[in-house]
């Protein structure tokens, strides 16, 4: 399970939620601020960036809009929770400072027509709530009524529930202002301060000569809206405005400044209308363009923003705003050599500046380019040593760093990775798919219909890319087939095959068999898949073969990753010996020796056990040195134990966050079979868990602090 909180922006708090084990579903959170309970979210939004980051179909964004009363300048604690196996789990917390907000209103007075008022308002922290609005004249409220007429327009553009409407009739008020009279329309104040503009009795204002403001110049109006602004009386700024544009309607400034207002007032809609009308006057006039970007920013308009923010000069007093929001933009729309551009522009302008420097960590990150990624979080640390969130960053880095092995990418499989996928993903069939190169899924028996999807990309070893992994769901009876294409038999070779059933499915019959033309299967592991991942292993021989297939002998759903080499066989060894891409000849099993004690907690090694024994508030610093001193090339599970404390569980789970490698589970481990190494305390040499293994030729070894031995089955 994986989320995080991006940020809270305009008061809306984003993030995103998503499940690798089940890639097509839709979470619901706990979010909680301060510790209590605040709202129940369902992770459905659509975001591009995470679909472009693999993450399935990328609907799996959240949004929230807090409620005024956090909204008050001060730091506050933001968590999203998830229960899971009787146990609420904190999928990401947040500490940030919220900025004061007047309101989350959202809404417009379109119009005074047949004398009817018309328009609509929405309260974005209270979506179910109809909005109260007042009707005032010369600072008396005239008439109260609610806004909760459907508008299908706002249902299409899923504003709430699509009730936010409103048509006032003028003709109910008890003593109706005399024709000409200047009526303001605002919220009731329980919704905040807001006020959406005046209107004429019974319509607009029309210019007279007896006004005494009709030869007024712009600039008096520029003055006073600026001097409203500084004691920030945003709504007396916009009447002002208003009136001087009534006058002046294509005044250039009063434009911009007008639209300024309307979006420190969070009225994107019109304010961007006003932008846009303001930049046609001057096109390419950096000042709408900075509003323009602003908006699309805070909407989630990346593209938008990035052309909008492109127009800034670099001597504009804009442009060091530009280089950072347009590189984020960038980022997000998954081009990061465009952002690292922008980034290194705004670091080269604010040398000292953390922010810049985040910047530059997180798009090096996600270019791939590590090493420049690790340069730029030290720098960070440097200048703010108590950035915990960088320095966890920079742990994760190195941890992902750990040096490739080499030879790694060699394979008898035609596409090992399964990187490339040509069909339509997820998909299903009654017969035959062919949804990558060197894959075929069938369905075999009548009824028999075989759905499929990708998993999320994995590195199998530190520095690899990542391959990927396919789900297969059975229904209706019969079996299924995954037949993965052999590219290359020139050499006998030492597999792996990882699989494990999905949630509700036990026992799931499963075979591996090795095919070849005009010839009957050869059957080379036949087992069952339960809910826990199992690595098992076979020996693909040197002979003419066409074809690995796995079999699915019953309905169900099975997570598949496909077979890739541990080692060569009967070939030269490669600098690192059992943890390198070959071995030397073929290990041979040793003969039987007695199960070792039950340990505290376990770390899967491929073939190797991994049973730590230390003091459980050493645990997490001894995994860290496993981890860190082997090339482990698949996923690490430790088991919580009964009676552990908070605090280490906690940090367990920190590190799960750090480290995709790992994973805590809070259920019993399988009986440990094969290989187990007993650790006490880690070598601090590289290629320790390698150099045990060539010395256990009669089924044991040992170095200071650690003991490998063999443990048959029971």
């Amino acid at each position: 399970m994986r989320g995080r909180i991006d940020g809270v922006f305009e008061g809306v708090l984003r993030g995103w939620v998503w499940d690798p084990n089940e890639p097509g579903a839709r979470i619901t959170v706990e979010l909680r601020l301060d510790g209590e309970p605040l709202a129940q979210l369902r992770a459905a939004l659509p975001r591009p960036d995470l679909e472009q980051a693999g993450m399935g179909d990328g609907s799996f964004g959240l949004e929230f809009a807090l409620p005024i009363r956090c909204q008050d300048d001060a730091v506050h604690e933001l968590a999203l929770m998830i229960h899971r196996h009787d146990r609420l789990i904190t999928l990401d917390q947040l500490s940030v400072r919220i900025p004061r907000r007047l309101h989350m209103l959202r809404g417009k007075l379109e119009r005074v027509a047949a004398g009817r008022v018309l328009g609509w308002i929405w309260d974005q922290s209270r979506p179910d709530t109809p909005v109260e609005l007042e009707l005032a004249w010369e600072r008396e409220v005239v008439a109260r009524f609610r806004a909760d007429g459907p508008r299908a327009d706002l249902a299409r553009a899923r504003i709430g529930s699509g009730r936010h409407g409103f048509s006032f009739d003028l003709a109910a008020l008890v003593e109706p202002p005399p024709e000409g009279a200047l009526l303001e329309l605002r919220s009731h104040p329980d919704f905040g301060e807001w006020s959406l503009g005046g209107f004429a009795m019974p319509a607009l204002i029309e210019t007279e000569s007896h006004d005494p403001e009709a030869s007024s110049e712009p600039r008096i109006f520029l003055e006073k809206a600026r001097l409203a602004e500084g004691r920030r009386d945003q709504a007396e700024a916009a009447r002002i405005l208003d009136h001087g544009l009534r006058l002046h309607p294509k005044d250039f400034e009063l434009l911009n400044i007008r639209a300024r207002v309307h979006l420190s007032l969070q009225e994107m809609e019109t304010a961007e209308r006003v932008a846009w009308h303001a930049l046609t006057l001057r096109p390419g006039h950096p000042r709408p363009l900075v509003l323009l970007a602003r908006i699309a920013t805070a909407l989630g308009r990346h593209e938008d923003a990035v052309a909008h923010w492109a127009g800034i000069p670099p001597e504009d007093s804009a442009y060091r705003e530009r280089l950072a929001k347009r590189g984020r933009s960038l980022l997000a729309l998954g081009r990061p050599a465009e952002a690292m551009a922008e980034m290194s522009l705004a670091a080269r302008h604010r040398p000292d500046d953390p922010e810049a420097l985040r910047g530059l960590a997180e798009t090096a990150e996600a270019m791939g380019a590590l090493r420049s990624a690790r340069a730029h979080w030290r720098s960070l640390l440097d200048r703010s040593p108590t950035d915990r969130a960088a320095a966890d960053r920079l742990a994760a880095l190195e941890l992902r760093m750990v040096p490739a092995i080499a030879g790694s990418d060699v394979s008898p499989l035609r596409n090992a990775a399964l990187r490339d996928w040509s069909g339509s993903i997820p998909d299903a069939t009654e017969g035959e798919a062919r949804p990558a190169p060197g894959l075929i899924l069938r369905a075999l028996g009548e009824g028999a219909r075989l759905r499929f999807s990708p998993v999320l990309p994995r590195e199998d070893r530190p520095g690899e890319l990542p391959g990927y992994g396919i789900w297969l769901h059975l229904e209706g009876g019969g079996a299924a087939e995954a037949v993965f294409a052999l590219g290359r038999t020139d050499a006998a070779w030492r597999m792996g095959i990882e699989w494990q059933a999905g949630a509700g499915c036990t026992d799931l019959p499963v075979s591996l068999a090795l095919r070849r033309d005009g010839m009957e299967d050869r059957i080379l592991l036949r087992g069952s898949a339960g809910p826990r991942a199992r690595l098992l292993r076979f020996d693909l021989p040197e002979e003419a073969a066409s074809s690995l297939v796995l079999r699915l002998e019953a309905p169900g759903t099975l997570l598949l990753r496909p077979p890739r080499p541990l080692a060569q066989l009967h070939a030269a060894a490669a600098p690192g010996g059992f943890e390198a891409s070959v071995l030397e000849g073929q290990l041979a099993l040793p003969p039987r020796r007695p199960r070792a004690n039950a340990a505290m907690a376990e770390i899967g090694y491929p073939f190797t056990t991994i049973s730590i024994a230390a003091r459980p508030d050493a645990v997490p610093d001894t995994i860290r040195a496993v981890l860190r001193e082997t090339s482990v090339p698949f996923e690490c599970v430790l088991v919580a134990q009964p009676g552990w404390p908070e605090a280490l569980v906690a940090a367990l789970g920190e590190l799960g966050a750090l480290d995709p490698r790992f994973r805590l589970l809070l259920r019993d481990a399988a009986p440990a079979e094969g290989w187990v190494a007993r650790v006490e305390a880690p070598p601090e040499e590289r290629g320790w868990l390698a150099k045990l293994h060539r010395r256990a030729s009669d089924g044991t070894a040992s170095a200071p602090g650690v003991s490998l031995s063999w443990q048959e089955p029971a």
